[in-house]
């Protein structure tokens, strides 16, 4: 025998070690097959192993599982366990899982009746009809919902009109409630008392619509509903039915609920007590409405339910209409409000401040005075703006003190309210505080000084006054004493305020002290000054501001580069000549440049130059006649770094429109192209070029639109 067929006992022994896991496995799955792992799986300590079990039970389908499942579905601890087998049991079908099922319609967890009851439905026994009529009234909407399709699907009709009405309140038919009229009244009397605000709220309505006495007291019950929307259906719902509030509490109730807060007002002191509950409401407009109705009312039980929500209320505006109210209740609410102003919580604080402010009474002018020391900024704002409101010249010196807080808005109504004291003792403080350096503050020193008929005493007060007020013209009146004050705005955080003292100022004035400063603003991180700077050193004509114009000239912004080229142009020197040559090639700014050239009388001095001043004055003709040059010039430009010089060449021979080079603009859009040449391409009215523009954005991943016939330029439009 052949050697390789020989076997010895230590090669078998070592052959039968390595196939006992397979030979082990494969008995397993002999004696064991899946179903009786996953019984067995039911058993497990793990609940989820349990869960997956009883769900692969049910696709499985084997009714060797029903019993098994039945003891899960009465017994497991773990709802989702249960709920599996109760879709499991659905899946089987079998009607021994019926009784069960209908047991499990007790289940103290939602999913686990939900479930019993779908799998009552796929089981289509009608032993169920009746635990499932049952549960056409309970608590959960969704529930008696479900019910009610169980028991469509087991083709169950209601035998009585109370149990349709009953079956159709479960199925949120409102529309058909409504047709059954009286018969519907009792159920969906019932539905008043739901858990779910929108079936308490339609409820209501049918109710409204049917019109039967029997459901004006439970409507009337819904008047207090915690939900805002219901009740308004509720009074809208009495308002249908006719009746008439028996007593002005009543009407209050019903008008709360009906939003009516101008009526609650007329009502007076019986609407106090509906509205201070309405200011717990879950709806902020709700409660917003409240508070403003009881300050109109002004009744003094209101102050604390008022003050309770200046500590609690979740939303500004509504703390601040309670704020106002309480201002308006007045005289009852000052001493609550004055203990308000030490309150831990910060907004508390504010508003009671505010609250105080409105009151105007000289009592809260001590607390409000300690309160402009506060550690919040917006409690210091509001206790300042109050003591402007009172105006009791017992704050004075205080107020004064504030001008110097480190807050702009605390600083800005103690200047307010130093304007309405009168007192002239502030007069001296605000004329500093025209130099602060922020806006508002200034804005607001130089209002205060109106109102104490300040005066300037001197051309250099009165330009501080001026700027403060921003009344730039006048500065410029003024003239050169005007300078020094506005060069120091220069520097202003706020960016309207250095254009101002710019353009209106500095350089309409024109003098050469402004001519270095405005060079350090020419970089400025703001465009709009940046270009009115350059505007500015234009009207100077300082030969100091070329060479700064001139790098400006290569400024991102296309404004700050024209205002360049016009300054230039004003200055009128023959040093800005390259750059301003240069800038021919760009499509925006060529023309503004080639109108300062045109000033320093250049001409072109090569084909170059010819080409470019024949892109800018849009001569397509004479480019056409100089077909050769125009090609190789501007097919020179779209090899530069230069977008802006690239974007000029495109569009140039967009505008030519000559046929021969559309291959050309093809491959350079491939190689080298923008979403903003796309676009360009798209809506020149090339129809080759607009279809090369769509495969380009298709490929790099842009979207690109058709601009509705507004294009920087058009096939042969040159």
């Amino acid at each position: 025998m052949s050697k390789r067929f020989i076997i010895t006992f230590s090669g078998f022994k070592k052959i039968t070690l390595l196939l006992v896991p397979f030979l082990l496995l494969f008995c397993s799955c002999a004696v064991f097959p899946r179903i009786e792992v996953c019984i067995l799986n039911l058993h497990s300590t793990n609940s989820y192993e349990r869960s997956d079990a009883a769900e692969e039970l049910g696709m499985i389908g084997d009714i060797r599982a029903v019993e098994p499942l039945i003891n899960v579905l009465k017994d497991d601890n773990k709802w989702w366990v249960r709920e599996k087998a109760a879709e499991a049991l659905g899946m089987i079908g079998d009607t021994r899982a019926v009784e069960p099922l209908i047991a499990a319609l007790k289940d103290n967890n939602n999913g686990v009746r939900l479930y019993a009851m779908q799998a009552l439905g796929l089981i289509g026994d009608t032993l169920a009809v009746e635990p499932l009529i049952i549960l056409l009234t309970d608590k959960d909407w969704y529930v008696r919902w479900k019910s009610a399709e169980t028991l469509d699907s087991l083709n169950w009709k209601p035998q009585t009109d109370l149990q349709k009405a009953t079956y159709l309140v479960a199925k949120k038919e409102w529309r058909e409630c409504i047709k059954m009229g009286v018969v519907a009244v009792e159920p969906l009397i019932v539905a008043l008392k739901d858990n779910d605000d929108l079936v308490r709220s339609y409820a209501a309505e049918a109710l409204g619509n049917i019109g039967d006495a029997r459901a004006v007291e439970p409507l009337i019950n819904s008047l207090k509903d915690n939900d805002s929307d219901v009740r308004e259906s509720a009074a809208e719902a009495l308002g249908n039915i006719e009746w008439k509030p028996p007593t002005d509490y009543q009407k209050a109730v019903y008008l709360v609920a009906m939003r009516d807060w101008q009526e609650c007002v007329k009502i007076g002191a019986d609407a106090v007590e509906p509205l201070i509950v309405a200011l717990k409401d879950n709806d902020d407009l709700v409660r917003s409405y409240a508070a403003e109705a009881l300050g109109n009312i002004g009744d003094p039980r209101a102050v604390e339910p008022l003050i309770n929500v200046l500590k609690d209320d979740n939303k500004w505006w509504v703390r601040e209409k309670a704020a106002k109210a309480l201002g308006e209740i007045g005289d009852a609410a000052i001493d609550p409000l004055i203990v308000a102003l030490k309150d831990n919580d910060i907004g508390v604080r504010e508003n009671a401040a505010e609250a105080l402010g409105e009151i105007g009474d000289a009592r809260a002018v001590e607390p409000l005075m300690v309160a402009l020391k506060d550690n919040d900024s917006r409690v210091r704002f509001s206790a300042a703006k109050a003591l402007g409101e009172i105006g009791d010249l017992r704050a004075v010196i205080q107020l004064i003190a504030a001008l110097k807080d480190n807050d702009h808005l605390v600083r800005s109504y103690a200047a307010v309210a130093l304007g309405k004291t009168g007192d002239a003792r502030a007069v001296e403080p605000l004329i500093v505080a025209l130099k602060d350096n922020d806006d508002l503050v200034r804005s607001y020193a130089a209002v205060a000084l109106d109102k104490l008929n300040f005066e300037p005493q001197s051309d250099y007060q009165n330009v501080v006054y001026l700027m403060a007020n921003s009344k730039w013209q006048e500065c410029v009146k003024i003239g050169n004493a005007a300078v020094e004050p506005l060069i120091i705005l220069l520097t202003d955080k706020d960016w309207y305020v250095r254009t101002g003292a710019l353009v209106v100022a500095l350089g309409e004035i024109g003098d050469a002290r402004a001519v270095e400063p405005l060079i350090v603003v020419l970089k400025d991180n703001d465009h709009l000054v940046r270009s009115y700077a350059a505007v500015a050193l234009g009207k100077i004509g300082d030969a100091r501001a070329v060479e700064p114009l001139i790098n400006a000239l290569n400024d991102k912004d296309w404004q700050v580069q024209e205002s360049a080229a016009k300054a230039l142009g004003e200055i009128g020197d023959a040093r800005a000549i390259p750059r301003l040559v240069y800038l021919l090639r760009d499509w925006y700014v060529g023309n503004d440049a080639f109108d300062v050239l045109n000033v320093l009388d250049w001409e072109p001095k090569s084909v170059d130059d010819t080409i470019h001043l024949l892109v800018v004055k849009r001569n397509g003709d004479q480019l056409k006649q100089m077909w050769e040059d125009t090609k190789r010039v501007l097919l020179n430009d779209v090899t530069s770094n230069n977008s802006n010089v690239i974007k000029n060449a495109l569009y140039a021979f967009i505008g030519i429109g000559k046929q021969e080079i559309i291959p050309d603009l093809i491959n350079i859009l491939n190689k080298k192209g923008t979403k903003t040449t796309a676009e360009a391409y798209l809506n020149c009215g090339n129809k080759e070029l607009s279809s090369a523009a769509k495969s380009w954005a298709s490929k790099h991943g842009y979207y690109i639109q058709y601009s509705g016939g507004s294009s920087p330029v058009r096939w042969g439009g040159m």
